[in-house]
């Protein structure tokens, strides 16, 4: 992953279009499919794991919590994203 200016990690796709964390491309409106979601998140929590020392599977757990926490925060303050946050963690909680 790199960054961007604004510090979203995102990759770019073999067409050379920028992919968000989220996987989708730029300007595209389509959310992504919840296998391209779930590879991206088992990515980022690999790299993260590769980066610190620490083990994967702690990653992937501790991530989970925090889109769970983040999600409700987000909700209760009235931002969208906090829908998206939660969902991912229905399908993460479904796997």
């Amino acid at each position: 992953l790199q960054t961007t200016n604004c510090d979203r990690p995102h990759k770019t796709s073999s067409s050379g279009s920028t992919i968000s964390a989220a996987g989708s491309e730029a300007g595209a409106t389509a959310r992504p499919t919840r296998a391209v979601r779930w590879r991206l998140a088992r990515e980022a929590a690999r790299q993260l794991a590769l980066l610190t020392g620490t083990d994967g599977q702690a990653v992937w757990e501790w991530g989970f919590v925090e889109r769970v926490a983040s999600g409700r925060l987000l909700m209760q303050r009235g931002h969208e994203e906090g829908e998206l946050y939660r969902s991912i963690a229905d399908e993460i909680a479904d796997s």
